[in-house]
């Protein structure tokens, strides 16, 4: 499709430095500008584009990614002179309220997506919903962007954004924990640590990547696994009689 115009990326933290990476992959050097108050982070970032004053980077953008942490959104937007009222406004803020970021920016604009920790290795998991005024135009475009990063699913309501942050924000936590935990009991059976952290990471490696090039769901697989009246089946009952899955949603909630 054809580019609209310059996506401005405002912050080249941890999530504003990915979104640049993988946007850059998709877009030429001349369609992406990013502004940080670190001129450190934005020669480190190697973007052709770049500035510590916001204005510059606004003024010919026609999508403004908003890339800062939540307590600092006010002040960046304070410190913008040029109107934004015709820009489309893309923020990845957490708590953030699209009514907020209209109000702020004075634009009715407004994208706000919740992307996950994958962004950083371009298999990231982005939920989005924009308000009335994006066209359908800008909804491809911003099917793009988000593309560019893994997987994008579209919200059918604002009140959907806490929940996917419990899923898909807060799930890599989740993930973590359980490979933690296999590998301290690992090293319980007997292997040292270093052994007990190589078994857990690449049996849950190898596991999402089964998950990830075949069509068998996670329970279909974990049917597979657990052959009858076998050692897996059991440790699963065990799981299931303990109420871990509902433990699991309990925490989640």
């Amino acid at each position: 499709m054809k580019m609209l115009s310059k996506i401005a990326i405002i912050g080249a933290g941890n999530m504003g430095s990915a979104f640049f990476r993988g946007l850059s992959e998709h877009f030429s050097d001349d369609e992406l500008a990013v502004c940080d108050t670190s001129e450190e982070k934005l020669q480190t970032l190697g973007a052709k584009h770049t500035s510590t004053d916001i204005n510059k980077i606004v003024a010919d953008a026609t999508v403004i990614l908003i890339a800062v942490k939540p307590q600092s959104f006010e002040e960046c937007i304070s410190s913008i002179t040029e109107s934004l009222e015709e820009k489309l406004i893309v923020s990845i803020m957490a708590g953030v309220t699209m009514k907020t970021i209209q109000e702020k920016t004075g634009s009715q604009k407004i994208v706000r997506s919740m992307p996950n920790l994958g962004v950083q290795v371009g298999r990231g998991m982005t939920g989005w919903l924009a308000s009335a005024a994006v066209s359908d135009e800008e909804k491809i475009l911003t099917k793009k962007i988000f593309a560019t990063l893994g997987a994008e699913i579209e919200l059918k309501s604002e009140d959907l954004i806490d929940p996917l942050s419990t899923v898909s924000g807060s799930g890599p936590a989740y993930f973590f924990y359980l490979t933690e935990k296999l590998a301290k009991n690992a090293e319980a059976l007997g292997f040292s640590k270093e052994d007990a952290k190589t078994l857990a990471e690449e049996t849950f490696i190898a596991s999402a990547q089964l998950l990830d090039q075949n069509e068998m769901s996670a329970e279909e697989w974990r049917a597979a696994v657990s052959s009858k009246k076998g050692t897996t089946e059991q440790a699963i009952k065990h799981f299931e009689e303990e109420k871990i899955g509902e433990t699991l949603m309990g925490g989640m909630q």
